[in-house]
């Protein structure tokens, strides 16, 4: 359902989740279809789904949470190194004019729309007929299409890479513009620049003489979770 494009198959999947458990419906109602779905998005995310750094950030440093906070933002600093130099790396090490992904979903939607036949209605109107015998209008001009990928990733579905073979245009010409190289480079310029060893710090004596306590909070019984489905879970199995 997060994935589904068009209302129709978001509603023919939520029909689905029905049949399993009605009870999913109502909470996820209740969190809001447009914060986790991209048929009922508010606004263009551009394949958010697909790329969430938080997580990425949540699964590397699960360990290192339990760590004091110097070590921990120690490691935090260390990670984003790390990370930043290797996807300097790769944009260095790509020979397409787009980013290895976004290549590969070129590929991908290439290689689904061999099947397709397209009949073209204006110079940049076309209708296409996909394998499965469905109607799709893809409008090149406006880089749109009806089933909705196009407009929403920025990036040719494969009904617009049927358009594309069929008039012979390339196909990163109607890519976002950063799924490029050179923009994922640029990501990539801006230098973590690493701490200098403690023992050389120049602190201020006003920064010296501060004592940080700890917080006063009072802890929750019981050993804490650090699944996020819990909550998920406790609704509906409890």
């Amino acid at each position: 359902m997060a994935r589904a494009y068009k209302i129709e198959d978001f509603n023919h999947l939520m029909q689905d989740m029905d049949n399993i458990d009605k009870r999913v419906r109502g909470y996820l109602f209740q969190v809001g279809y447009e914060k986790w779905s991209i048929t009922y998005s508010t606004v263009n995310r551009s394949m958010v789904m697909t790329s969430n750094i938080a997580d990425s950030l949540n699964t590397r440093n699960r360990e290192a949470r339990e760590l004091p906070i110097m070590s921990l933002l120690d490691y935090m600093m260390n990670l984003v190194m790390e990370w930043n130099n290797t996807n300097r790396m790769t944009a260095m090490s790509t020979f397409t004019g787009l980013g290895k992904n976004y290549n590969e979903i070129l590929k991908e939607s290439s290689s689904l729309s061999e099947k397709m036949t397209v009949s073209p209605s204006t110079d940049y109107v076309y209708v296409v007929m996909d394998a499965e015998q469905r109607l799709n209008i893809v409008c090149m001009q406006k880089r749109e299409c009806s089933c909705k990928r196009f407009q929403v990733d920025e990036i040719p579905c494969p009904h617009a890479m049927a358009v594309l073979d069929y008039t012979h245009v390339e196909a990163p010409k109607y890519c976002f513009a950063y799924y490029t190289k050179e923009y994922f480079k640029k990501t990539c310029e801006v230098p973590v620049n690493p701490l200098p060893d403690e023992t050389t710090w120049n602190l201020p004596t006003e920064v010296l003489d501060n004592v940080v306590l700890p917080p006063i909070v009072k802890g929750k019984s019981g050993r804490p979770t650090k699944s996020r489905c819990k909550g998920l879970y406790e609704y509906l199995y409890t």
